[in-house]
C-alpha cells in the first residue's frame, strides 16, 4: 500500500509538473507571439514614416533647389540689367560726342552764310554806283542763290531732337524700371512663398523626428521587456531542468522500491510456504503424539 501511495504521488508530482511546464510554455509563446507583433507594427511604421521624411527631405531640397535657381535668374538678370545700363550710357556719350561736331560744322556754316552775306552786299552796291538798273536784278539773283541760315532756329531744332531723344530714353528707362520693379516683386512673393512651405515642412519633418523618436524609445522599451523576459525563461528552463531531473529521480527511486517491494513479496510468499510446511508437520507430529 506504501508503495502503491508512494507511486501515486510520484506520479501525480510528475503530472503536476509537466501541466506547469506546459502553461509557462504556452504562456510564454503567447507573450513571445503578442511582442513579435508589436515589434513588427512598429517596424512598419517605423518604416512608413522613414519613407515619409525621405519623401518630405526631397519636397524641401526640390523647393530650395527651385529658389536657389531663382535667385541665379535674378542674379543673372540684375548682372544684364547693368550691363545693359552701361550700354545705354555708353550709347549717350557716343551720341553727345556726335552731335557736339555737328553743332560746331552748324556753325561754320553759318559764318559761310554770313561772310557770303556780306559779299552779295559788297557786290551789290559795287553794282549800284555803276547803274541802278543793274542793282536790283544783281540783289535779287544773290538772294535767290544762297539762302541764308539763321543759327537761333538750327540750335532751337537740335535742342528739340535732343529733348525728344531725352524723352525717349527716360520712357524707355521709366518701362524697363517698371518691369523690374514687376520682376523683383514677383521673385518677393515666390520667395516668401518658398519660405512659408519650407517652414511648413521644416514643421512637418520636426513632428515626424519627434514621432520617430517616440518610437524608438517603446522600440527600445519593447527589446528589454524582451530580453528580460528571455533572462526568465533561460531561469525557468534551468529550474524546469533541475525540476525534470528530481523527477527523474524519484521515478527510478519509486522503480527502486517497486522492485524491493516485488522482492519483499516473494520474499513473503516463500516464508508463507515455509510456514505452511512447518504447520503442516507440527499438525503431523501432534497427531503422532496423539
Amino acid at each position: 500500500d506504501r508503495t502503491k501511495q508512494a507511486d501515486l504521488k510520484a506520479a501525480a508530482a510528475l503530472n503536476a509538473e509537466q501541466q506547469k511546464r506546459v502553461k509557462l510554455t504556452e504562456s510564454f509563446s503567447g507573450s513571445i507571439a503578442k511582442i513579435s507583433s508589436k515589434l513588427d507594427s512598429l517596424t512598419a511604421r517605423r518604416e512608413a514614416v522613414v519613407t515619409e521624411n525621405i519623401n518630405l527631405k526631397a519636397v524641401l531640397k526640390s523647393y530650395l533647389e527651385e529658389f536657389d535657381a531663382d535667385q541665379k535668374a535674378q542674379q543673372v538678370e540684375e548682372a544684364k540689367e547693368g550691363v545693359e545700363g552701361t550700354q545705354v550710357d555708353a550709347q549717350e556719350k557716343g551720341e553727345k560726342t556726335e552731335k557736339e561736331p555737328a553743332a560746331i560744322e552748324g556753325d561754320d556754316t553759318s559764318n559761310v552764310g554770313k561772310a557770303s552775306a556780306a559779299t552779295a552786299e559788297s557786290d551789290g552796291a559795287t553794282a549800284t554806283e555803276v547803274t541802278e538798273a543793274s542793282t536790283e536784278p544783281a540783289a535779287e539773283t544773290t538772294e535767290t542763290a544762297t539762302p541764308v541760315v539763321d543759327p537761333t532756329v538750327a540750335a532751337a531744332d537740335e535742342q528739340a531732337a535732343q529733348a525728344e531723344r531725352a524723352a525717349e530714353a527716360a520712357n524707355l528707362e521709366a518701362m524697363e524700371a517698371a518691369e523690374d520693379v514687376t520682376r523683383l516683386t514677383q521673385l518677393r512673393a515666390t520667395e516668401h512663398e518658398l519660405r512659408l512651405k519650407s517652414a511648413k515642412y521644416s514643421e512637418l519633418f520636426d513632428g515626424f523626428q519627434s514621432k520617430l523618436s517616440g518610437c524608438n524609445t517603446g522600440f527600445q522599451a519593447k527589446q528589454s521587456s524582451i530580453e528580460a523576459l528571455s533572462k526568465e525563461m533561460v531561469a525557468l528552463e534551468k529550474e524546469n531542468a533541475v525540476i525534470g531531473k528530481r523527477v527523474a529521480d524519484c521515478v527510478m527511486s519509486t522503480k527502486v522500491m517497486m522492485k524491493m517491494h516485488s522482492n519483499t513479496q516473494s520474499e513473503m510468499e516463500k516464508q508463507a510456504k515455509i510456514v505452511e510446511r512447518y504447520s503442516a508437520l507440527i499438525d503431523l507430529l501432534q497427531k503422532e503424539i496423539d
